[in-house]
């Protein structure tokens, strides 16, 4: 496991990161680049499921349709989403962010070398665009996959919670089944396969494990200064 200032990393696994940083990652990255999200009507499928009180959001298209990199083969289609745990960590919400194409790895140069060596934690917003930028870990703007189901699950709460710790899965983690549809054309002629409900609620189980031994780093409890 890898620590950072309000994150930790384990290699292959995923990123967790306090609300703060997640916060200004996101905001910037719709600063930045916001037509990086893929656009509605470019999605084959988009389904969202109740799971006792988890709510799970996934979504398919072929990704090179809109000029991103190319699949190897041509009729795959790409997946992406979130799962959404209200009050899991007690005093928090958690929501995860996936995808079976992004590789994910901090980018924290700020948020390590600058923020963390003057003694100072994340914060969810900066003065200039740049001194966000240069203190944001995940740069969604770089992963549309990752920035749509970002998206998406802004749009489905509505309010963001008051608490909550998200965490961002490498691209083989949950282990989604391949899918792939006979056409380069759009077509929604597909089905998802299902995600199991233990996977989800071995994965919840795993990351309460985590944040419940890192909560000094992800769950702060003091209110943050502003720069």
């Amino acid at each position: 496991m890898n620590y950072g200032n309000g994150y930790v990393w384990d290699r292959n696994k995923y990123v967790v990161m306090c609300k703060e940083i997640y916060i200004n990652d996101y905001e910037t990255s719709l600063k930045v680049a916001p037509t990086s999200v893929i656009a509605p009507n470019a999605l084959e499928k988009l389904e969202f499921e109740q799971i006792d009180n988890k709510l799970l959001c996934r979504f398919a298209l072929r990704f090179n349709v809109v000029n991103y990199a190319q699949p190897i083969d041509p009729f795959v289609r790409n997946q992406g989403g979130f799962i959404y745990y209200p009050g899991l960590l007690d005093s928090a919400d958690l929501v995860v962010f996936y995808t079976d194409y992004d590789y994910v790895k901090p980018y924290a140069y700020g948020l390590d070398n600058e923020e963390a060596k003057a003694g100072r934690r994340p914060r969810d917003h900066y003065r200039t665009l740049s001194k966000a930028a240069r203190s944001m870990a995940v740069l969604y703007y770089k992963h549309p996959l990752l920035f749509t189901g970002a998206v998406l699950w802004e749009q489905a709460i509505k309010h963001r919670p008051s608490d909550f710790v998200v965490a961002v899965l490498e691209e083989n983690y949950l282990q989604l089944q391949p899918v792939s549809a006979n056409t380069l054309l759009w077509t929604d002629q597909y089905e998802l396969p299902p995600i199991p409900v233990d996977t989800l609620n071995k994965l919840g189980d795993e990351l309460y494990e985590v944040v419940s031994q890192n909560e000094q780093v992800l769950l702060p409890n003091s209110e943050q200064e502003r720069d």
